[in-house]
């Protein structure tokens, strides 16, 4: 309207409740709100929040995640595309997994009973230099077999460690959003 760009907000489920629960909603108005990660935002306090903000602006949703669970109650899905099908079609690689003992024991928090593992557990796994050098031994020992690969970090703390664990040997790059969630 009027020459006006529609505005739409980027967000994690995590940043969303952060705001509406300090009650510091932006004097904004968006035309949409695109949650990444938003299968986190079905369990108690995150979902109240998402939505909370929604019915505050009056806007659609959209949920972007690859962790569909059972109970994700956002509407309906604009266009669900199965992960196989997204791998036949080549926008995914089928992953391959591989558990590596760390020999290392963790007694995980949780965020008000859900399932977000705490950010001071993320921090833990983050700082344990013997889990670390281990990820590292283990990526360098088989880097031929693994080719160009994606490792996933806890928190940005843990990328900028492990990229500088990996560095010495491979091209890295820390790819995050510039935004410490611990």
């Amino acid at each position: 309207e009027g020459g006006q760009r529609p505005l739409i907000v980027f967000s994690t489920v995590q940043s969303f409740a952060s705001r509406v629960l300090k009650d510091s909603v932006p004097d904004i108005e968006p035309s949409l709100i695109v949650i990444d990660e938003a299968h986190l935002g079905v369990d108690g306090e995150l979902e109240k929040a998402v939505h909370l903000f929604a019915d505050v602006w009056n806007v659609p949703i959209l949920g972007l995640t690859g962790t569909p669970r059972p109970r994700m109650d956002w509407g309906n899905a604009a266009t669900p595309v199965s992960f196989d099908a997204l791998v036949e079609q080549r926008y995914l690689a089928s992953p391959v997994v591989e558990r590596i003992s760390t020999n290392r024991s963790y007694t995980g928090s949780f965020v008000g009973g859900s399932s977000m593992v705490s950010p001071l557990t993320y921090r833990r796994l983050a700082r344990d230099s013997a889990r670390n050098d281990l990820i590292a031994e283990h990526y360098n020992a088989n880097a031929e077999r693994y080719g160009k690969t994606l490792i996933f970090a806890c928190n940005i703390a843990h990328a900028t460690e492990l990229e500088r664990r990996l560095a010495p040997r491979h091209k890295t790059v820390v790819i995050h959003s510039g935004v410490s969630a611990c």
